[in-house]
């Protein structure tokens, strides 16, 4: 109910209008405002491009950014932080507008760990590509307690849409039995990663090559570089009695689980219209830099920050150059 004939709370006397939003009392001349301003320190607006500037490095750290603006260290903490959270909040559905509407999709996943306190966090990472382009998409991340496992890359390809999901044909990993499982379960061509397995070799090789470990090299690099089921058997063989001759437990190690999967380790050579590429180097430069990200930052302070922070780094990436084998080549 609207009182038309309210009284004054200081006098209870009639009210009359002094100017536009003033009111007085016409006893003891008391005047007030019907819209009081509120009350405390103004909210400072955080310009919405200075996470951009900061991910771009337009400004390299906090102190110069604070220098800069004749800001505070923690007045420019605070304005960064509420200008990564609006980019977020706006930007976070931006990624699939880049993904093309019909094409069928190659996956290349990755993930790191991050300890947060006393907790190990798993950041799972996907890139999908279009099978006509040579640009991946860099889907947000997937943040899963604990270490690298099914339940987590189960979790991580969930949180695509099913309309995008569903396109996805063929997978590019670093052979973890979690992503292999995943894969053939959903019928995807398998694409194991040929540096992870030259650098393994390398690792038990030694640093200085003799005429074995190059011989082992040569053998290794044709064997992964070619479809021929003929020529892969010839090779099988060599490197089985090289296996049966070495000394190093990791060399006999690495070439036992050659011999049993090297097919995935030619899909490239095997469906040339895929234009797979046969490394995960395009998902492991955009682990370096959010390794980059975590380091300019110096650690982050809690779950949300650390999610809020590195999928705002994922969303202004955006896209990453992922050729294919044969575009590498």
């Amino acid at each position: 109910m609207i009182s038309h004939h309210s009284k004054s709370r200081c006098c209870r006397a009639a009210i009359i209008r002094y100017g536009g939003k003033r009111r007085q009392c016409i006893d003891c001349k008391k005047t007030w405002t019907i819209r009081p301003k509120r009350q405390g320190r103004k909210t400072i607006q955080s310009p919405a491009h200075l996470i951009v500037s900061y991910f771009s490095r337009a400004i390299s750290n906090v102190r110069t950014m604070a220098e800069r603006r004749h800001w505070g260290r923690d007045r420019a903490q605070r304005m960064l932080a509420r200008s990564l959270r609006k980019y977020v909040a706006s930007h976070n559905q931006d990624w699939m507008r880049f993904i093309p509407e019909h094409d069928q999709l190659i996956a290349v996943a990755d993930g790191i760990w991050h300890r947060l306190g006393k907790k190990k966090i798993t950041v799972y990472v996907i890139l999908l590509r279009s099978v006509q382009s040579d640009r991946a998409v860099i889907c947000p991340p997937v943040f899963v307690p604990g270490w690298e496992d099914r339940h987590g890359w189960e979790q991580a390809f969930a949180s695509l849409p099913d309309t995008i999901s569903s396109r996805i044909c063929s997978l590019v990993c670093d052979g973890h039995v979690a992503l292999i499982a995943l894969g053939k379960r959903e019928r995807w061509h398998i694409q194991r990663c040929h540096f992870h397995l030259i650098a393994n070799l390398n690792m038990y090789l030694g640093t200085r090559k003799s005429a074995a470990a190059n011989t082992i090299l040569s053998l290794v690099q044709r064997l992964i570089t070619t479809a021929n089921p003929i020529t892969s058997r010839e090779i099988c063989t060599k490197l089985r009695r090289i296996r049966a001759a070495s000394k190093s437990r990791g060399v006999r190690r690495v070439l036992r689980g050659l011999e049993t999967h090297y097919r995935d380790f030619q899909t490239y050579a095997r469906h040339h219209n895929l234009s797979l590429p046969s490394t995960t180097n395009s998902a492991e430069s955009c682990i370096s830099g959010m390794r980059e990200l975590m380091r300019r930052c110096r650690g982050f302070r809690s779950w949300d920050a650390m999610c809020a922070w590195l999928t705002g780094y994922i969303i202004w990436k955006r896209t990453i150059q992922c050729n294919g084998k044969n575009q590498q080549s």
